[in-house]
């Protein structure tokens, strides 16, 4: 009886662990949420001028590869790091990311999918 008690908490409790893990979207479902899909490098990563006091960062990336959509050489990515479970792993100057990204229609992009949203694919900073 003591063993199955414990399996049935660990069972209870093994579910919650994932109650607030981020929503994992597929390849496809990330590119149709995209604006542009790029290859690129980090340039940049510095503390945007922020009237509200947050954390909000803007990383400047080189465009290698453009997957979906088309623009310049260089694109804004804004990014906050106090939120890490919505927020990509990125911007280690020097790394190389795959990024899926939403135009926010202030000349900087967004990830479209939260921490999915920035694959690392080399980062030479780390």
């Amino acid at each position: 009886m003591r063993i199955a008690s414990a399996l049935l908490v660990a069972a209870l409790l093994s579910g919650s662990l994932y109650a607030y893990a981020p929503r994992q979207l597929t390849l496809e479902q990330k590119v149709a949420a995209s604006t542009i899909v790029i290859i690129g490098t980090v340039e940049s990563d510095n503390l945007a001028s922020n009237t509200d006091n947050s954390s909000r960062r803007i990383a400047t990336i080189a465009v290698e590869i453009w997957l979906k959509g088309k623009g310049p050489g260089k694109v804004k990515l804004a990014h906050v790091m106090d939120m890490a479970e919505f927020e990509p792993y990125c911007c280690v100057v020097g790394g190389r990311y795959l990024l899926f990204l939403l135009d926010e229609g202030d000349g900087t992009y967004k990830t479209a999918a939260g921490m999915g949203g920035a694959e690392p694919i080399s980062n030479t900073a780390h």
